[in-house]
Parts: C-alpha cells; sequence; structure tokens
C-alpha cells in the first residue's frame, strides 16, 4: 500500500480528493500537525467492517438487555411479558 504524508492544512484544503485518493488507490493519508504524525486515513477494510457489525450488535444487545431491566422493574402483573405479547396474537 503506497502511504503518503500531508499536513493538516494541506488535508483540510484537499480533503475531498485525499479521501477519493485513498478509496480508489488503496492509499495510506498520514496526516500531521507540525511535522508530527496526528492521524492516519487508510482504506476501510473488511475487517473494519467486521469489527463495526460486531460493535452494532453488541450495542444493540446491551440496550435491549437495559430496556429488559427497566421493564423488569416497573412490571406488576401476574403474568410474564412472554405471556402478554402470546395474549395479544389471538
Amino acid at each position: 500500500m503506497k502511504t503518503q504524508s500531508v499536513g493538516v492544512r494541506e488535508f483540510k484544503n484537499n480533503a475531498t480528493q485525499l479521501v477519493r485518493q485513498v478509496r480508489e488507490q488503496m492509499t495510506e493519508i498520514i496526516v500531521t500537525l507540525d511535522g508530527v504524525p496526528v492521524a492516519v486515513l487508510r482504506p476501510f477494510t473488511n475487517e473494519d467492517s467486521v469489527r463495526q457489525r460486531s460493535a452494532r450488535m453488541q450495542s444493540f444487545a446491551e440496550k435491549s438487555a437495559e430496556l429488559a431491566g427497566e421493564i423488569a422493574a416497573v412490571w406488576t402483573g401476574d403474568f410474564t411479558a412472554a405471556e402478554a405479547v402470546a395474549e395479544q396474537r389471538r
């Protein structure tokens, strides 16, 4: 993979072109501030996609568990939530 270094001002002024270059030419861009590397812009890989999907699923599971806890804390019925849903389906 080809690597290129650009200053933050150049990056700001040419962001669209640089992102296009990363996508089309699979270039890695190192962004510098006063000559010191501060960020890397690189192509989004299949591994990144898997990590992102996994993080979304983990977040959904955590929110679902939190919601289940909130429902359980205020549930006062003599039947379970599953029974209530089954009753609605009849």
